[in-house]
């Protein structure tokens, strides 16, 4: 195995920062209300757009990840292993409720530290399938009146024993792996976070499987004016255009052929779902737009196809796509992956959306 120093000292030195951290965060939540200080550190509110925080953290673990896998230096106690560097298998989706209306009053630290852990957790231990990122407004039962923000984190990765999960998830410095890179205070430190600020996080998970964390937290509608004006006109100025027709290329559900049915979604086919869910959101409840799923053999129908890369990449080597960029007719939205298509060869109607 070779060795690199400097890889080796960063982690080392982030092992550190991170102790440090774990110490500061549970002595302020040990203080409690008694530390006024403490709590004003902790509970520091400004306001600030969770909708785009959300799509920030996920955005930068998820090159983060990709960073990673670029680079072929083993690295000791830190760095990915070759199978963790699958990511070509891995689609990261973000989905969120409501674009414009997360400018809320919070601890944007305290956010941005809870999701790093839990987003880069799920990233951690997924090889195959999606990690998938969802923000809605959410009700709680014995908590009448509250506005909460749910953030719900799923994955397809390896799952959790349910001894680790019963006894051991949230304490600190334990790792159901030993000899897997971190020292165990993510989700040590996120809990600490989610209670300090009023909210509680939920895991479930099953070996093989995957797993899915819940974060509840309550949030203030953000009353400044400059927010206020921002609001109206976003509302004001939006307006849906008319109604497109677009083919969804790519992301059936059904078994292929030679599959055996079983009545249960696959990895594939769960990564599929949840991309066919983000579209929705997106291009049919908010721009009211008309799709209708496609084999990528089939011929085009309507004025937009919106396909992966690899289905796109596939369909150009086997003549499936006559592509002229002198006749700009049909216009083609290409969900991405790591391995870019070079912008010089994309005709103009073809819109490259970079992951995740």
């Amino acid at each position: 195995m070779s060795f690199s120093l400097p890889q080796a000292a960063m982690a080392l030195s982030n092992q550190l920062v991170c102790r440090l951290e774990y110490c500061k965060i549970n002595d302020l939540a040990t203080k409690g209300s008694s530390d006024a200080r403490g709590q004003v550190d902790l509970k520091h509110q400004s306001e600030f757009d969770l909708g785009i925080l959300v799509e920030e953290v996920t955005t930068v673990l998820c090159a983060g990840r990709k960073s990673q896998c670029s680079t072929n230096i083993p690295i000791v106690a830190s760095g990915p292993s070759e199978e963790a560097c699958n990511s070509d298998e891995v689609s990261v989706i973000v989905r969120i409720q409501q674009l414009d209306a997360w400018m809320v009053q919070s601890t944007a630290g305290a956010w941005r530290r809870i999701l790093m852990n839990i987003i880069g957790n799920a990233m951690k231990w997924t090889k195959k399938g999606f990690v998938e990122v969802v923000l809605t407004e959410a009700k709680l039962e014995n908590r009448q009146g509250s506005s909460f923000a749910h953030v719900s984190v799923r994955d397809t990765g390896c799952g959790i024993s349910r001894p680790f999960l019963k006894d051991m998830l949230f304490s600190p410095f334990a790792q159901e792996d030993p000899l897997s890179p971190g020292i165990g205070l993510g989700l040590s430190i996120a809990r600490k976070l989610v209670t300090s600020l009023g909210g509680n996080i939920r895991v479930k998970s099953e070996i093989g499987a995957g797993t899915q964390v819940d974060i509840f937290m309550p949030v203030t509608a953000a009353q400044s004016v400059e927010i206020a004006d921002r609001r109206s006109s976003i509302t004001k100025d939006f307006a849906p255009p008319t109604s497109i027709n677009a083919s969804i290329l790519g992301l059936q559900l059904h078994p292929e052929v030679d599959e055996v049915p079983t009545g249960i979604l696959g990895v594939d086919a769960k990564r599929k779902l949840s991309i066919r869910h983000a579209l929705m959101d997106v291009f049919a409840t908010r721009l009211g737009w008309q799709l209708s799923p496609r084999k990528p053999s089939d011929r085009m129908h309507g004025d937009v196809a919106i396909v992966e890369e690899a289905d796109f990449s596939h369909m150009l080597s086997e003549g499936l796509l006559q592509i002229d960029p002198k006749h700009v007719r049909d216009y083609f939205i290409v969900l991405g992956d790591r391995k870019m298509l070079p912008a010089d060869v994309l005709p103009a109607n073809i819109i490259r959306v970079s992951p995740p």
